[in-house]
């Protein structure tokens, strides 16, 4: 379901969307939970996929840094089910990894087994992503996604004493977007705007590719 060839092979996470499509998930960890900085979700672009030589090289260097990895397939994309590379709304997209997040790093294993069972194992028991910082990471349309998932959050989506995304929303801290899918109108290159949580751009730009980092205060 890729335009990428030499995938890794399937391994045995998913989680269920809730249009029942199973998504391939998948993490990198530290090899010490003590020494875990954070975590990174990612969102990989328009037909691609998190089984690439190249992602696996990405979650294995941030990893080596201290951050633990996490992501899945989404749906038609890699391993995951679904029509090949349809995307229904970009919103379903969104609002699948926000269940992604909410499901993975704010679930006990007890939780998991009950809700989201083929994600048990996906992080070892005792491995506890659910105290740390988060931060998003996309490329392409991933990069698209990992913005307008940041200004959910930033903005106190999920704020209801009932609604599980609260605990990630407190613990996001920023995004980095490579490529990202999106139309920038503001010069000069650097600049703020200003608001309730102050967002700062900086963006740095080599021919046709862009790198940007988005800081949440």
């Amino acid at each position: 379901m890729s335009s990428e060839t030499g995938n890794l092979p399937r391994g045995p996470h998913f989680w269920t969307n809730r249009r029942g499509h199973k998504l391939y998930a998948r993490a990198w960890l530290h090899s010490s939970q003590m020494e875990t900085k954070g975590v990174f979700a990612f969102a990989h672009g328009y037909s691609y996929n998190m089984s690439s030589p190249g992602r696996e090289d990405f979650g294995n260097a941030l990893a080596a840094q201290g951050f633990a990895v996490v992501g899945y397939d989404q749906q038609g994309h890699g391993y995951s089910e679904g029509e090949h590379v349809y995307i229904e709304t970009f919103e379903s997209l969104v609002e699948d990894y926000l269940e992604f997040l909410s499901t993975l790093l704010d679930s006990s294993a007890h939780d998991l087994g009950e809700s989201q069972p083929g994600l048990v194992g996906l992080v070892p028991s005792g491995f506890d992503l659910g105290r740390l910082p988060l931060f998003l990471a996309g490329e392409s349309m991933g990069g698209a996604m990992a913005l307008h998932i940041g200004k959910s959050l930033s903005s106190g989506w999920g704020s209801g004493t009932q609604d599980p995304q609260l605990g990630i929303a407190g613990r996001f801290r920023g995004a980095v977007l490579c490529c990202p899918a999106i139309q920038v109108r503001i010069h000069p290159v650097n600049a703020r705007m200003s608001g309730r949580h102050g967002v700062q751009y900086v963006a740095h730009c080599v021919a046709c590719a862009a790198l940007t980092l988005v800081v949440w205060q």
